[in-house]
């Protein structure tokens, strides 16, 4: 193995020279769940950008809810990232570069709070975290959830509005 740093400058010259010892722990998951529909579109209302009065304001609230099969005893979290942003750690999703309205984000809510997206898909980083446990048995397990146009700048100019959200399953 040869371990070459950026403008093809090698690091180590020989075999001798290029022994890496990995230690890997695999645990293997058999309890697991899954998205009933893996590729969920909600589609929000047309607003006058008149329904919104500042920075902040929603408008077109519209519930949805995620479903998740998950297999007897499963011990799992789920969290939502913006695919558009990954790094985003708020609670509105940006705008894809193919919309064409402007000031506005999406935000989602569950059970009308603000769900906070998780940095890089990443757990324990401050992001909304929501548990799907079934013990005793399989079962599809419900994530309520709406979506709204959220104004995030002083001025909204209409258009069209895409983001896109990721979401992450991981196990205890």
């Amino acid at each position: 193995m040869y371990l070459s740093c950026n403008g093809n400058e090698w690091g180590n010259r020989n075999a001798a020279g290029s022994l890496v010892t990995l230690h890997v722990d695999i645990e293997q998951i058999t309890q697991t769940c899954s998205m009933v529909i893996a590729n969920t579109q909600v589609v929000l209302p047309t607003v006058s950008s008149s329904a919104f009065n500042g920075v902040g304001s929603a408008a077109g609230s519209t519930p949805f809810t995620l479903e998740f099969d998950c297999d007897a005893d499963a011990a799992a979290k789920v969290n939502i990232s913006d695919a558009t942003t990954p790094s985003n750690a708020t609670d509105i999703l940006t705008l894809q570069n193919d919309s064409s309205a402007d000031g506005l984000g999406v935000r989602l809510t569950h059970q009308g709070t603000p769900v906070r997206l998780a940095p890089n898909q990443a757990f324990d980083l401050g992001g909304s975290e929501f548990p799907l446990d079934s013990p005793g048995g399989s079962q599809i397990i419900s994530l309520p959830l709406a979506a709204e146009y959220v104004q995030k700048d002083a001025s909204v100019t209409p258009g069209t509005v895409q983001a896109l959200a990721v979401v992450t399953i991981a196990y205890d």
